[in-house]
């Protein structure tokens, strides 16, 4: 739209077959696998300005089927078919590169706000945190360099009726 500022959309119908391992894993594969479809929408916004990006994107899936690997009662994994999953949330992303003779610093920044729900149980898939957010900061000099590197992850669950969680952590 102009110089510093970038408007994108995608709009998609989107289709997965199941893997040779889901269908046929020794122990843990399921033959009565159904291909995967969806429909997805995102809509975001970049601005630069300078050495600094900002971008913003929101985003909404509906898909049907599911191929979702998830651990049975024995504690062997194995690929099912979740029936209708809806995943929505939005993205933040902060870039920013700095260079001054032999000096340089960049910083990255990323915060991920997604509800994943299971139509059927109304509950939110299991290990697909609701906040995510990563970041990272380095300088170098000439040929030496240091790096930061931060992550949050935020509390999931790890039973399909959401009762078991596994706490966040950085």
């Amino acid at each position: 739209m102009s110089k510093y500022y970038t408007l994108k959309s995608n709009f998609s119908k989107n289709f997965r077959i199941p893997t040779f391992n889901g269908l046929y894993w020794q122990g843990g594969g399921n033959p009565n696998l159904k291909p995967e479809s969806s429909y997805q929408t995102e809509v975001g916004q970049e601005i630069k300005y300078r050495n600094i990006t900002l971008s913003t994107t929101g985003y909404y899936t509906e898909i049907q089927d599911m191929l979702r690997w998830s651990p049975g009662s024995n504690g062997i994994w194995s690929p099912n078919n979740v029936a209708k999953v809806t995943v929505y949330g939005t993205e933040i992303l902060l870039n920013g590169d700095f260079k001054s003779g032999n000096h340089r610093f960049n910083i990255n920044g990323t915060y991920a706000y997604t509800i994943s729900n299971d139509e059927l149980k109304d509950k939110q898939l299991i290990y697909v945190p609701y906040h995510k957010l990563t970041a990272s900061a380095s300088y170098s000099f000439r040929k030496m360099s240091t790096y930061y590197q931060f992550l949050y992850n935020g509390k999931v669950f790890t039973s399909s009726d959401n009762y078991y969680t596994l706490d966040s952590y950085k």
